[in-house]
């Protein structure tokens, strides 16, 4: 669902709900001189699948990303990330715990983790072109900048509680409506259907039999006959 209460001042996004302050091991960061202090956030679903930012244009020579920006006067370093990760995904992001710094040429930047508790691909802002859900597996031929490396070796080689064995839903029918209503926000707000999705192959089988049914899918309109490529499922 869309986050209607997202907070639309700096002071508001100072206090924003979801920072955790020293509720985890969070080492101090120290600001690099000449050099601006940013920070972003890696945002994970349950099942592991982390989300990623295409910015407009490739900017930055960034074909995809993880959200993150410049800390304002009166933000946190918590604050920022989170404010990012909806400006840039649309989505509403909770911090659970510390990934890594990043120094770059004109920034360093501190990476958290978090999980999504609201919000909608459909609302990033004009400094994004897509949005996608990347397994981890797959995150390191997705972003494929320079910049990005160490944070998919970081996320690689964390260590993390055997929750994917755990993981019942893997193509429920949650993550099809997300699908579904994602494509529908994207034409709400451009004006034109996208023109490609990738998705797990089994995916589409839930959303062909179970939400359009076999009929609706053959009679959908052409214009929302969008190439779909798939990922390989091996399990």
């Amino acid at each position: 669902m869309p986050w209607t209460e997202a907070p639309n001042t700096d002071d508001a996004w100072s206090t924003v709900r979801g920072q955790f302050g020293a509720m985890f091991d969070e080492p101090v960061f120290t600001p690099t001189p000449g050099k601006h202090t940013a920070a972003g956030i890696v945002i994970e679903e349950s099942d592991g699948r982390i989300w990623v930012v295409h910015p407009s244009n490739a900017f930055g020579g960034y074909q995809s990303t993880f959200p993150k920006g410049t800390v304002g006067h009166s933000g946190t370093l918590q604050s920022t990330a989170i404010k990012e990760a909806y400006e840039e995904s649309g989505l509403q992001a909770e911090i659970t715990g510390y990934l890594a710094d990043s120094e770059r040429s004109q920034s360093k930047t501190r990476y958290y983790l978090g999980r999504r508790v609201g919000g909608s691909p459909a609302d990033m802002d004009w400094e994004s072109q897509g949005v996608s859900l990347v397994p981890l597996a797959m995150l390191g031929e997705v972003l494929t900048h320079p910049n990005d490396a160490p944070l998919v070796t970081a996320l690689q080689n964390e260590k993390r509680p055997a929750r994917r064995d755990i993981i019942k839903y893997e193509f429920g029918l949650t993550s099809a409506y997300l699908i579904l209503s994602t494509v529908n926000g994207f034409r709400r707000k451009y004006g034109v259907w996208p023109q490609r999705l990738l998705m797990w192959r089994r995916m589409i089988d839930v959303i062909k039999a179970e939400i359009l049914t076999p009929l609706g899918w053959a009679r959908r309109p052409t214009a929302t006959k969008i190439t779909l490529s798939c990922f390989s499922a091996t399990k």
